[in-house]
């Protein structure tokens, strides 16, 4: 399991930023079953599952393992990462670029912390393969 997965696409963000599915992903933090994450969450299993499903396209949940209960395959579901960090690029620069007297503003330090963040990412997905 990652320590922090960097979201950079609209469709990781749009996967993880439901409110249902953060709680569906917060039960992932160790492995669960559909049906045990819906009886904590007070939901049926089918609409836990449809979360899970979601998660996993997106590539934010991993099946660790299946079993069978009462002839149906039962998958056991993870979290790929303790936590979640969305790009600030996902939404892009918004209007004209900043005047040369902006700089010294909170613009220009949004900007710095944008791209630190960016930077801090790369470097933690290791060295490129």
């Amino acid at each position: 399991m990652l320590d922090t997965l960097y979201i950079q696409t609209v469709e990781q963000a749009d996967a993880l930023l439901k409110p249902k599915r953060v709680e569906v992903l917060r039960q992932l933090a160790e492995p669960r079953t559909c049906t045990q994450i819906g009886q904590v969450l007070g939901d049926t299993p089918q609409a836990v599952y449809y979360h899970v499903k979601r998660l996993q396209a997106a590539g934010l949940v991993e099946l660790e393992s299946e079993h069978r209960v009462r002839g149906i395959t039962e998958g056991v579901y993870r979290a790929v990462a303790r936590s979640f960090w969305v790009s600030p690029a996902i939404a892009g620069r918004l209007g004209e670029p900043r005047t040369r007297e902006a700089l010294l503003g909170l613009g220009f330090l949004l900007d710095l912390a944008e791209d630190m963040q960016r930077d801090l990412a790369t470097l933690a997905a290791g060295p490129p393969t």
